[in-house]
C-alpha cells in the first residue's frame, strides 16, 4: 500500500528547503597588477589624434578612473618618422592635425614614467564613408536612434560608432523670484534657472558589420534607446555621430570586448574570454595591454530631435516635487512662511500668490532641485546649439 504525502507535510517540506538557503557572497581576490588601458585614434585626415591612457583598478578600488600620466606617447609611421603627442589633462596626450598619410600604416610607442615601453602593431589606415542618415523610431517605452551608412566601394564592411548628446531641458516648475538681501524680488532674464543644458558621451560600443550582406549597407543600426521619460527629450535633442572604419581584427576586438563588458549577467549571455588586443609591453609580451590602436579619418553627422515630434511623454523629475504655500502670515501656525522657508534659504519661490485686488499673500514653494536646473545643467549654450 503506498503511502500519500499529505499537504502539511509538503508545505513543512517547501519551508524547509526555503528556509536553509543562505546568502552567497563570492570572494574577489584583489591583484596588485595594474594593468595598462589604452584608448586611441590616430587621425589621417585634417583633425587632431587623441590618445587616453589609464591603468586598471580593483573592484574594491574607491577611484574609478587612475590615469598614467607623464608618459611619452609617439605616433610612428612605417619609414620611422614619428610624431609626439602632448599630455593635455592627466592621461589624455593630443597633438593637432599632423601631416599623416592614408598611404602609409601607423603605430602607438609609449613610454610610461616607470621606464615600461609599449607598442600597437602597425596599423592600416582605413577612411569611413560618409553617414547617410541619423532617424528614430517611436518604441513603447522609448526613443530608438539609429543610423544608416553604405560603402559605394565596398571596402569598409566593419563600423564603429561614437556619439555626443546634448539636450536643452527645463526644471519642472519656474522660478520667477529670488531671495536677496532678506526679501523677495523678481528674477531678472540673466537669472533665470529654468532653462539649461547638458550632455553626454556615448558609454557603450557600437559596431555594425555588413560582411554577410551582398553589398556594403548598414541600415537602421541602433545607437542608443532613450527612455520615454528622460530628461533628454523633453524639450530638444541633439546628436553627433562619429563613424569608423574597422579591420576585421579590430572589429573582433570590440565585439568580443562589448560581449565582456556588457553582455553578462545571464545564462544565456556570452562565457568571459580573455580580450587580446594590438598593443603590447616590448619587454614582457606576456603582459595584458586593454587597447586596440586604428588610425585613418572619420566622418560625423548631427541630428536634432525636437519634443514637438516626439508622442505626449511625461518627464521624469525628481521624486517629491510638489508646490506648497509660503504665506506673509501662516492662518494656522501664523508663523511668516516667507522668511522660513524662502528667506531662510530652505526652500525656492517659484511665483506669487495675489487676492483679487492684487494683494501680496505671498508665493507658491518648492525644492531647489524642482525649480534650479543649474543643480542638474549648466546654463552655458553650446557653441554649435540651433534652436528650431
Amino acid at each position: 500500500m503506498k503511502k500519500r504525502l499529505t499537504i502539511p507535510f509538503l508545505l513543512i517540506t517547501c519551508f524547509v528547503i526555503l528556509t536553509c538557503k543562505k546568502p552567497f557572497y563570492p570572494t574577489v581576490q584583489a591583484q596588485s597588477k595594474s594593468y595598462l588601458v589604452v584608448e586611441g585614434f590616430i587621425n589621417t585626415g585634417n583633425d587632431s589624434t587623441v590618445v587616453k591612457l589609464s591603468r586598471t583598478v580593483n573592484v574594491s578600488d574607491s577611484t574609478r578612473i587612475k590615469a598614467e600620466t607623464g608618459a611619452k606617447v609617439s605616433v610612428i609611421d612605417d619609414t620611422g618618422t614619428s610624431y609626439l603627442l602632448t599630455e593635455v589633462d592627466k592621461g589624455k596626450y593630443a597633438a593637432g592635425p599632423m601631416p599623416l598619410n592614408s598611404s602609409h600604416k601607423y603605430r602607438l610607442d609609449i613610454i610610461t614614467s616607470g621606464g615600461l615601453q609599449y607598442q600597437s602593431d602597425l596599423v592600416e589606415a582605413k577612411n569611413a564613408p560618409p553617414i547617410d542618415t541619423i532617424g528614430y523610431k517611436i518604441r513603447y517605452n522609448g526613443l530608438q536612434i539609429n543610423i544608416s551608412s553604405h560603402d559605394p566601394a565596398n571596402n569598409t564592411h566593419y563600423y564603429r560608432w561614437e556619439y555626443d548628446e546634448d539636450w536643452r531641458f527645463h526644471a519642472k516648475y519656474e522660478s520667477f523670484y529670488i531671495a536677496k538681501d532678506d526679501t523677495v524680488v523678481r528674477r531678472t532674464p540673466e537669472e533665470d534657472i529654468y532653462n539649461c543644458f547638458n550632455k553626454a558621451k556615448s558609454s557603450t560600443i557600437v559596431i555594425g558589420s555588413s560582411v554577410k550582406l551582398t553589398s556594403d549597407v548598414i541600415s537602421e543600426a541602433p545607437l542608443t534607446l532613450i527612455p520615454s521619460s528622460s530628461q533628454k527629450i523633453s524639450v530638444r535633442y541633439s546628436i553627433m555621430v562619429r563613424e569608423y572604419a574597422l579591420s576585421r581584427e579590430a572589429y573582433l576586438f570590440y565585439e568580443n570586448l562589448k560581449k565582456n563588458t556588457e553582455q553578462l549577467g545571464s545564462i544565456f549571455d556570452a562565457l568571459p574570454s580573455e580580450i587580446s588586443g594590438n598593443i603590447h609591453n616590448v619587454n614582457d609580451t606576456k603582459e595584458p595591454v586593454i587597447g586596440y590602436i586604428t588610425a585613418g579619418t572619420y566622418t560625423k553627422k548631427r541630428k536634432y530631435i525636437n519634443k514637438s515630434e516626439l508622442p505626449n511623454w511625461q518627464t521624469a523629475y525628481p521624486e517629491g516635487c510638489m508646490q506648497d504655500t509660503a504665506l506673509f502670515v501662516n492662518p494656522v501656525t501664523k508663523q511668516n512662511d516667507v522668511k522660513f522657508y524662502i528667506l531662510g534659504g530652505k526652500q525656492i519661490a517659484t511665483s506669487s500668490i495675489l487676492t483679487d485686488t492684487g494683494v501680496l499673500l505671498g508665493y507658491l514653494r518648492t525644492d531647489f532641485i524642482c525649480a534650479d536646473c543649474t543643480l542638474t545643467g549648466t546654463k552655458k549654450r553650446p557653441d554649435f546649439w540651433e534652436d528650431n
